[in-house]
This record gives C-alpha cells, structure tokens and sequence, in this order.
C-alpha cells in the first residue's frame, strides 16, 4: 500500500490506531508485550500527529528515533523508514490523528508493565522467547535497551514486531545484534520496513523472498560443483582417513545447522589443525607452531595485522550468529588461547573478561581431549606376596562361611571383571586382624597393619 493510500486510509475523525495496523513484513503472531489496544475512547479530543513529529525529546533521540512520531507509529504498526526530511512523506503523517489513549500506551506511559516486564518495580527482558533464546519470566537485563533500527531488524528478519525501548537480557542481546549484523551484511539501508500499511492479511511471501535475500550472502559460498571440486573432496577426505579423522559432510547452509552440527564442524576442524601441526613439526612443538601462526614477533602488545584482523572478523561473525552462549564461546575459544583479551576487543568490543576466560578454559578442555590420557600408576605399599598372604587368610574357612546361592563381580584395576562367591563373615574386623597377626607370629613372620 502506498503513501496515497494509506493518507485516503486515515480519517480526520479517526485515531490512526483505532484498528490494527501492519507492514508487509510482520508475518509472525505479535507477541502479547507488542500487542496494542483498538479501543480509542468515546469523544476524546484528537491530538495532531504534527504534534508528535515536532517532539524530539532527547530520551526519544537516544533511542534512535527521529521524533516521538517516529517511535508510536514503530511501536503500534512497525513503520520504521518514513522519511521526515521529505515533505511529502512528512505532510502525510502530520495529517494524521491519535487519541490520548494511545498516545499515552505506544509513547507517554509507554514504560509501564503493559509493554515490559516488571517485578516489585524492576525491570527484566522483555524479548518474545522465540528469538532462538528461551529463558525464565524474569530474566536479569544486560547492554543498552532495543533501539530504533535494530527492532526494524528483527521485524525484517524474523517477521515479528517487538517495541523499541524494551529491555534485553544478555543473550537476547546477542541474537539482536547477530540480526542487525546479518541485515548489514547485505549492504542495504536500515530499517527496511515500507511505509505501507495494511489491514488484515500480511503478503508472507514478501518475507520469505526478503530473508531469502539475506541468507543468501551470509555465511556461505556459492558451492562448487566441477569435477575440480569433487576431486578435491575426494583428496581431502582421504587426507581426513590418513590421520584418523571421521569427516562430517552436509549440504545444508551453515546458518541453518544446529548448535549440535555446528559444534561437530568446530571440533573436526581443531582436530585436523593439531593433526596437521604434529606432522609438520612433531608432537612437542605444534603447540608453537599454532601459535607462530597467528602471532608475529615484530608486533608489540596488542598490536594487529591485516591478517589477523581478517581473521578475527570472520570468528567474530560466527561468534554473533550464535544461537547459545556454548556455541557463541566455541568460537571464540578458537582465539582465546591466542590472542590477549585488549586484541579480541578491538573486533568485539563487547567482550568481557568472564567471557573470554570462559573461552580459554574451554579451548585447554579441546586441547586437552585430543591429548593421550595417562597410564595410570598405581602406589603399592605392600608386596604382592603379603598381600596374597593375607587374602588366602580371611577367605579361609575359618573367617569366611559361603552362601549357597549368589555371586559378586568386581572390576580389578587392569580392567578384568571377576566373579566371586558370596560369603558371610563370622568375625568382626578387630578379631580378624589379631588372629592374623598372631598366626603369622607362629610363623616367625612379622606384620605391620
């Protein structure tokens, strides 16, 4: 629906928002926090949206919007990229109309338990649950509130209307910021809602086309298909066969694995790298090997070269397109151990401490997998023969009485699984040791117990 239509749409006796009002893109079911009353009270006085659009009130700027016209009309129908330096576009909102009611609900008493979580007068995230992350009803808020642009992103992207200024907890606001990160991907203007509003039934396949736009230029390449290509698989599966490593294939895009799958590619990968190192230059030094490769002598402490910031780039997109906190911290450990914390934060700005010692401890947890475990080295005190001594003792008929029925297995230390006949003792533990050390003493045997 164009400007035109939608100004023959609104009324001069009418709140802009006395029905629902819809982009092209909003395809998902509002969420109950998004959702806004149709009610407009009976004779209430009209206020002019030229009112709205001549309000910058400097809370409203900060949250990315051009004036307080901007935010009720993104939070009541998700119209974000009217352009209010066109004077055309302009006159068309100044034209409209809102009731009190409304106006109080999408912008003056917006910030209320109506649109945001609230609990004994704190507030916690208040993100719909199915942007790949699910938490409690009341999880703890984390980073800066959903700004103007980025609530245009996740209605572009996932099709569901969220309000601007709502409150995020620390993993929502890593899916926020993968998604507007995904959409700048396509060197496209933000936000990419059209000014077009409509009533009723919303065009998914407008959606569908727009997000398959995206995805189609983030995280993969196009794949090769000439026989170059398959010869190539071929030589590196092999090579994978060689040093004992199960290759994992898919044809699916990257961004449409699971955690599960995404992790067994991280894991294979780390494999192949320390495989590959020992051959190079042996076991006791791929470890400097792995490191030389990322770090250059001639550069001082948190310094970085083109190399590495092209590196770095890449893992901090994986990193952001996470869809967990255990998945988002594989990737970073794949630098962790490499790379100092003040280095990292020049690409991730957002990164904590706590974040990247998690990551590094993660990174020595593979390192130490892929590692040979230890034999393990028993301490014996006392001889074998003593020992076999004293268990010939007290399985002798005079301590021990066996039960006609039943067995007991024990794994010894070797690993060998033993079955035993059940027996009942007929001395106390005390008795057993005296009368042991009395008859090794008419042995001529002494006894330390």
């Amino acid at each position: 629906m164009g400007l035109d239509e939608i100004c023959v749409s609104v009324q001069d006796s009418e709140c802009f928002f006395h029905k629902e009002r819809k982009t092209k893109f909003e395809t998902e079911k509002r969420p109950d926090l998004s959702e806004v009353s149709a009610a407009c009270p009976v004779d209430a006085q009209l206020i002019s949206f030229a009112d709205l659009v001549a309000n910058m009130d400097p809370k409203i700027l900060e949250l990315g919007a051009a004036n307080e016209a901007a935010l009720v009309l993104a939070r009541g129908g998700g119209i974000f990229n009217i352009d209010y330096n066109d004077a055309t576009q302009k006159a068309m909102v100044e034209s409209w109309f809102i009731c009190p009611q409304h106006r109080d609900e999408l912008s003056v008493k917006w910030n209320s338990n109506i649109h945001i979580k609230i609990s004994h007068k704190i507030s916690y995230c208040s993100m719909y649950n199915n942007l790949h992350v699910s938490h409690s009803s009341f999880a703890e808020t984390w980073g800066p509130l959903l700004s103007f642009n980025e609530a245009a992103a996740v209605l572009y992207i996932n099709g569901t209307l969220v309000h601007v200024g709502i409150p995020l907890c620390k993993r929502h606001r890593s899916q926020v910021t993968s998604t507007i990160n995904r959409y700048k991907n396509t060197q496209q203007q933000c936000p990419a809602t059209s000014p077009g509003v409509q009533e009723g039934q919303t065009d998914r396949a407008a959606k569908i086309k727009a997000k398959e736009e995206i995805t189609a230029n983030v995280d993969d390449e196009p794949m090769d298909t000439s026989e170059d290509a398959a010869a190539k698989t071929t030589a590196f599966n092999s090579y994978l066969k060689a040093i004992g490593i199960q290759p994992h294939s898919t044809t699916r895009l990257w961004h449409s694995l699971g955690p599960a799958s995404r992790n067994n590619y991280i894991r294979m990968y780390r494999k192949i790298s320390e495989q590959t190192a020992t051959m190079l230059v042996g076991i006791n030094n791929k470890n400097k090997l792995h490191d030389a490769t990322f770090s250059s002598s001639s550069l001082g402490k948190g310094s970085i070269n083109p190399v590495q910031l092209e590196f770095l780039e890449e893992v901090k997109n994986f990193y952001e397109a996470a869809d967990s906190i255990t998945e988002s911290r594989a990737y970073l450990s794949i630098v962790a151990n490499i790379f100092p914390i003040n280095v990292i934060q020049q690409v991730i700005p957002d990164l904590t401490s706590h974040e990247y010692n998690a990551a590094r401890k993660m990174a020595r947890r593979f390192l130490s997998m892929g590692e040979k475990m230890p034999v393990r080295v028993y301490k014996q005190t006392v001889t074998t023969e003593k020992l076999e001594k004293f268990i010939a003792f007290i399985t002798s008929e005079m301590i021990t009485t066996g039960i006609p029925f039943g067995d007991i297995k024990k794994k010894l230390s070797n690993g060998q699984v033993v079955s035993l006949p059940a027996t009942v003792r007929d001395w106390t533990a005390t008795k057993i040791v005296k009368t042991y050390k009395n008859y090794m003493a008419e042995k001529g045997e002494e006894v330390k117990i």
